[in-house]
């Protein structure tokens, strides 16, 4: 079967720009799967693809509703200056600026294909949405983190699989900051218990990096291990397991909702313990320099972000 395409926006024939100064045109659609396999060529994972993609779909859908040029290179600086005002009533500031960056990114797309000409962008001269404060990034208290661990240590059967494998995921994101997706990923070859690291070989955006755990940590690791070793699924290649199989980052998630509600504490995502691991560095003196290598992030806004966090 043939994949559906990821443009979901489609303009009816009496929508389709036929010239462009004089010169037959593709339709909105067309550039913009273009633009996509631009994207892929660049190596953008699929998600960050289907990010700009959606940003785009809302501005041709603006376009169509307002009766606006519905060919791209004929829009004007105005045009999207209404644009970005009515996404503000909309959309959080933060979202609306970001929209902003990879709109900017399209038209230069636009001219360096030749679609344009690059003083004819509409973005030259155009100034984003402002930036608003930075507001902390949430994370766990001392209080949540010991209940957490409780939770998976407070069981009456030593052998109890899931407990051990909780206990090891917990403190593995305290003690690395993993996305859920990069710990899913995990094999058994990419964990060194005896140097205390972790190969991150899948990050996001395929970028790998090492990272680093506790003592505690690789004890949770290694007790973990030696149950595996007789779980039913021990065969499989990745390193952690459920009942089914292999653990799915989705499988990540519900574990941590779950033993938060079990420990008894607020709102709880996997990607908090991050957030919190973040924090915790900076808070010991930890580099801004090396937390950015160990996070696997290459924007100074998400050190800025997670440098802002409040611990109570």
């Amino acid at each position: 079967m043939r994949a559906k395409s990821p443009i979901t926006h489609r303009l009816t024939p009496r929508e389709l720009p036929t010239t462009h100064d004089g010169v037959p045109t593709p339709d909105f659609d067309a550039l913009l799967v273009s633009w996509r396999r631009s994207l892929a060529a660049a190596n953008m994972t699929l998600g960050s693809q289907q990010r700009y993609l959606q940003e785009a779909r809302i501005l041709c859908a603006y376009v169509a509703r307002r009766g606006l040029p519905l060919d791209p290179r004929a829009l004007r600086r105005e045009h999207l200056t209404s644009y970005f005002a009515d996404e503000l009533q909309r959309r959080a500031a933060t979202t609306v600026r970001c929209g902003f960056v990879i709109l900017g990114a399209f038209w230069r797309w636009l001219a360096d294909e030749g679609e344009i000409a690059p003083e004819a962008s509409p973005f030259l001269h155009l100034r984003a949405p402002k930036q608003p404060p930075i507001v902390g990034a949430p994370v766990l208290t001392d209080q949540d983190v010991q209940a957490l661990l409780k939770v998976t240590t407070n069981t009456s059967d030593p052998h109890d699989f899931l407990a051990r494998r909780d206990h090891a995921i917990l403190r593995t994101l305290l003690d690395t900051g993993l996305r859920r997706a990069e710990l899913a990923a995990l094999t058994r070859a990419e964990i060194d218990l005896d140097a205390q690291t972790i190969q991150v070989a899948h990050g996001k955006g395929d970028k790998p990096r090492v990272v680093f755990v506790g003592v505690k940590t690789v004890k949770a690791l290694d007790r973990y291990i030696r149950l595996r070793a007789t779980h039913k699924f021990a065969g499989l290649p990745r390193f952690w397991l459920s009942e089914k199989g292999e653990l799915t980052p989705d499988g990540v998630y519900r574990m941590v909702k779950r033993r938060a509600a079990q420990a008894g504490i607020g709102p709880t995502w996997a990607h908090l313990f991050r957030h919190t691991w973040a924090h915790l560095w900076l808070d010991a003196g930890g580099t801004e320099t090396d937390l950015l290598t160990q996070a696997g992030w290459s924007s100074l806004e998400m050190l800025k972000r997670y440098g802002a966090s409040d611990r109570f």
